[in-house]
């Protein structure tokens, strides 16, 4: 559009350069062949027809150019969350799908956590929002810091966060997941008005056979607030899946979360 807009002035200008005397000199020294048969007012004209035309093609280039970049920043922000730069829900759960499928096959497990930042309302509240824009934008920051580039971060929306842990096991995911909430608890996050520190709460599972989308979340949301529930500021793992037992004639009860420590 920018372009566009600058087309009557660039005509313009085009105007005064093709009239100027050095041009006029070269104009005619090119083209004194046609001098005997054209005249020298309608070269003039042509010229100026050829340079407009360079500068129509000229813009519609960049309008086209202008028009893919929006494009593609569009697509982007289908998947991506604008604030932390992590993909959002759709996004991850676009990341998680393959995960799902091969859970269904022998190999290696898959993990993951959910992540939720505790009293961050309370943030939003004293401070505001662009104090606890500032404070998300820290603490992605912080979490991405102790992944590997293999394993993906999402935001799920608000002050909640999802992680994936490829070929990672329960345990191994507990102790990524017990880091994470040290790295956020020893962050003090500066804002405009003040140094601010928060913690978090996590639920981790892996992926099961069974599994959809649905009930992956429900368990590891379950977890989450088992370590809401215990106090915050703690990582609980969801139960282990109950193996039947054809010998016992009553089925065991479920197990319970596991709980990670208590961090008051």
């Amino acid at each position: 559009m920018a372009a566009v807009n600058l087309l009557p002035l660039l005509a313009v200008a085009g105007g005064v350069i093709i009239r100027s005397r050095p041009v006029q000199e070269l104009l005619i020294g090119r083209l004194d062949w046609a001098s005997g048969y054209v005249d020298g007012a309608v070269i003039e004209q042509w010229a100026l027809v050829a340079f407009l035309l360079v500068l129509l093609v000229n813009a519609a280039g960049t309008l086209l150019l202008g028009r893919d970049g929006l494009q593609s920043e569009m697509e982007r922000l289908q998947v991506v969350d604008a604030l932390t730069d992590v993909p959002n829900r759709r996004g991850f759960y676009q990341g998680l799908a393959p995960w799902l499928a091969l859970a269904r096959r022998p190999g290696q497990p898959t993990a993951v956590v959910i992540l939720n930042l505790d009293s961050f309302k309370r943030v939003n509240d004293h401070y505001g929002h662009g104090v606890g824009d500032t404070v998300l934008k820290a603490i992605v920051d912080a979490v991405r810091g102790q992944l590997r580039d293999s394993d993906l971060m999402g935001r799920l929306g608000g002050a909640e966060f999802a992680l994936l842990l490829p070929r990672t096991g329960l345990p191994e995911a507990v102790v990524v997941a017990e880091r994470i909430r040290q790295a956020v608890a020893a962050l003090p996050v500066k804002a405009e008005r003040a140094v601010i520190n928060l913690t978090a709460s996590m639920g981790v599972t892996t992926i099961r056979a069974e599994d959809s989308t649905v009930s992956l979340f429900k368990r590891a949301d379950e977890a989450l607030q088992a370590a809401k529930l215990r106090g915050r500021n703690q990582v609980v793992a969801a139960a282990a899946p109950v193996l039947p037992d054809d010998d016992a004639d009553l089925d065991p009860p479920a197990a319970a979360p596991t709980t990670v420590g208590q961090h008051r």
